[in-house]
């Protein structure tokens, strides 16, 4: 693509000028499956325009900022024992559904009409901090927490399907079955991968053969797995473009997963993750209030600044300035 000259797309205040970006004759989608993410005259979100992104004074301060969060919390969560993987994903659901990591001491699941969303995957984790977000925000926070905490991990895009509804009819199996775009964390260890799912709380996926089996769903047919909330995912790495873009840091990671073998987790080693999370939880308040007091000055400044680099609204986008 080459070097993207910033300047060129510069009104006299140093602020983007979408008609200069508009009038681009190079444009270029970012990705087939998001032209429908458009801003300001249905101009669509392109290459050109994350690069003048990533070279803007906003995004650079916005990604330090961000970047020091995940080590800090990362740190903080080691100081309490919270330190294998698994345990780490739990207690990072236990941190989102208790607000401790929003600016409004909340987390609503919620996906805008008009959205220039990042799909910049280095800080697609810090929309989280505005207490609003869905679930490419909530994967992408875990898997920058897991990584830099040492652990393995890469954001995995998959098909979900609602599979309790096909177990309580099943003659809808014989229509196609209604699959959702949806992105999940994906925790490589020595055990093993897992699939864990912070959008739908607490979820770890893993292949159940007498339930795949009722499904009519063979192993060696899809990759496809079922966790306990009666959510299966079908994911198709290899084939799915999204996924390379969705772990832009995570390269290495990602070929890991690839390759490793899906690890089966008993039902009580789940409940005793959850019992663990929840105990812990209630033993450290006063550390985890003292953590977000610390930190929330901070947390207001990347909420503000990924406002300004990512706007979102229920309604058109009229104005985008970023410096």
């Amino acid at each position: 693509m080459g070097d993207i000259q910033l300047e060129k797309f510069l009104d006299k205040d140093g602020n983007i000028d979408l008609m200069k970006l508009k009038k681009n004759k190079e444009k270029k989608f970012l990705l087939q499956t998001f032209k429908s993410l458009l801003i300001e005259d249905d101009i669509s979100l392109n290459y050109y325009i994350f690069d003048v992104i990533r070279n803007s004074d906003n995004y650079l301060e916005c990604r330090e900022l961000y970047d020091a969060f995940i080590r800090n919390l990362g740190s903080f969560l080691k100081s309490i024992n919270v330190k294998k993987s698994l345990k780490v994903a739990y207690f990072y659901n236990y941190l989102l559904d208790n607000g401790y990591l929003s600016i409004n001491k909340n987390n609503i699941y919620k996906n805008y009409r008009s959205d220039t969303d990042s799909y910049n995957m280095e800080i697609l984790g810090s929309r989280v901090i505005s207490g609003v977000s869905v679930c490419r925000h909530n994967a992408s926070m875990l898997t920058d927490l897991l990584n830099v905490m040492g652990y393995s991990a890469c954001n995995v895009s998959v098909r979900g399907c609602d599979s309790l509804i096909y177990e309580l009819i099943p003659s809808l199996l014989k229509l196609q079955p209604l699959y959702f775009d949806h992105l999940v964390t994906g925790i490589i260890d020595k055990d093993g991968k897992y699939l864990f799912d912070s959008t739908c709380e607490y979820n770890v996926a893993t292949f159940q053969n007498k339930r795949a089996k009722k499904l009519g769903i063979a192993p060696n047919s899809i990759a496809f797995y079922l966790n306990d909330s009666g959510i299966g995912y079908r994911i198709d790495m290899k084939t799915d473009k999204d996924v390379e873009n969705f772990n832009y840091r995570y390269e290495k990671e990602e070929e890991r997963f690839k390759d490793a073998d899906f690890k089966k987790i008993s039902s009580s080693t789940l409940e005793d993750l959850y019992s663990f999370t929840c105990n812990k939880g209630k033993k450290r308040v006063k550390e985890l209030e003292d953590f977000y007091m610390e930190h929330e000055e901070k947390l207001q400044r990347i909420a503000q600044l990924e406002r300004k680099l990512f706007p979102c609204s229920n309604f058109g986008i009229r104005t985008w300035k970023i410096k």
